[in-house]
């Protein structure tokens, strides 16, 4: 509870880091943290996953193949590719001490915090709106007045990051958890993200569709003139750049597809991009599948999307309980945006969507 919950908040805490290494650092001590206790008290559940399994599998052997491949050529360690590792590998923590230590009550108890602190999150948007914000400052000098960036520090990532919580929000017995979903659609709309309005709509349609079927055709028909206004008033089919990337990084993942070139390698081979290159400053690919692709292989993508069918199949296999249909929105939201950015990357995002997807396990914890 305290981890999650703490989370946007964190780095509050870790100043003068920015808010993702902030959120990052806390992240990392709450995996360890959790998984410690879940080993130290031992385990109420045992969760089949392998998909998951096979993914562990291959970054070992991925890893380590590279690792040695490395060393015998160049005559040096790739340490930031342990690094990249390491960051996976604390993920995997963070779900296994999820799925030992929680049940589905649990998981309950633990959305009631998330749904506390998605509402400050909220407030906290307001008191940028209305230009009240005294910690951040935008990093563009000529710009007087503060951004809609909530904790995160970017208005993208904002959007996401509430479309991934909302879920929680939705499901609490209080009727004021309708004035918190509105407000936090309103949010969503004035950070004018589409990645973040697609995935919220979304996480809104897996709601609707299970816990309110009454309102399947309403919700169509609201979403899709939302939809069309939306296009109507903003540049909607503007990618600001991701296809000129995309492309760039395809020439790449061409040269290694099968295998992949190890995890981290795209935040290493951008720092090698010079000014006029169509990566230049370019850090992420803005598609976590794609950028599954290039640095874990056409082998690593293919495992992950098996995981993502299964996790599919836990949902639709299990009993369509509040908390069940939250989880599965939550990580709906969270692969809808990843298509367009980077949540995985981002501790305070992904961190929930981790705790999503163990819900999702608990749920059908005995695989497919």
């Amino acid at each position: 509870m305290v981890v999650l919950a703490g989370l946007p908040f964190a780095h509050f805490l870790f100043r003068p880091l920015d808010p993702w290494h902030g959120q990052a650092l806390w992240w990392q001590l709450g995996t360890l943290g959790m998984w410690a206790w879940a080993i130290g008290v031992g385990g109420v559940a045992s969760v089949a996953n392998r998909p998951l399994g096979w993914l562990i599998a291959w970054l070992g052997v991925l890893v380590l193949s590279l690792w040695t491949k490395t060393i015998l050529k160049d005559h040096l360690y790739p340490l930031p590719m342990l690094q990249g590792a390491l960051h996976v590998l604390l993920v995997i923590l963070a779900y296994h001490a999820m799925t030992m230590s929680l049940t589905l009550e649990g998981v309950q108890r633990v959305s009631v915090w998330i749904t506390w602190a998605t509402v400050a999150l909220m407030l906290y948007g307001v008191l940028q709106i209305c230009n009240l914000d005294q910690f951040f400052r935008s990093l563009d000098p000529t710009l007087k007045r503060d951004t809609l960036v909530g904790t995160i520090g970017n208005p993208s990532h904002f959007a996401a990051q509430l479309a991934v919580v909302t879920p929680w929000l939705w499901i609490q017995r209080h009727w004021s958890r309708w004035l918190g979903v509105v407000g936090s659609l309103a949010l969503v709309l004035c950070c004018q993200s589409v990645g973040g309005l697609l995935a919220w709509l979304v996480a809104a349609g897996v709601l609707v569709w299970w816990l309110h079927p009454r309102w399947r055709v309403g919700f169509a028909i609201v979403t899709l003139g939302l939809l069309g206004v939306w296009v109507l008033q903003h540049d909607a089919l503007n990618f600001h750049g991701r296809w000129q990337a995309w492309q760039a990084f395809y020439r790449i993942f061409q040269q290694q597809a099968i295998m992949g070139f190890g995890p981290g390698f795209v935040m290493e081979v951008s720092r090698l991009f010079k000014l006029g290159d169509p990566l230049f400053t370019w850090r992420h690919v803005h598609n976590e599948v794609f950028q599954l692709a290039i640095e874990w292989g056409l082998i690593g993508a293919g495992l992950f999307l098996w995981l993502c069918g299964d996790a599919v199949r836990r949902v639709w296999r299990a009993e369509k309980t509040p908390v069940v249909v939250a989880c599965a929105a939550s990580v709906a939201a969270l692969f809808v945006n990843s298509l367009v950015n980077f949540p995985f990357h981002l501790a305070a995002i992904g961190g929930f969507g981790v705790f999503a997807y163990a819900g999702v396990c608990l749920a059908s914890p005995k695989g497919t």
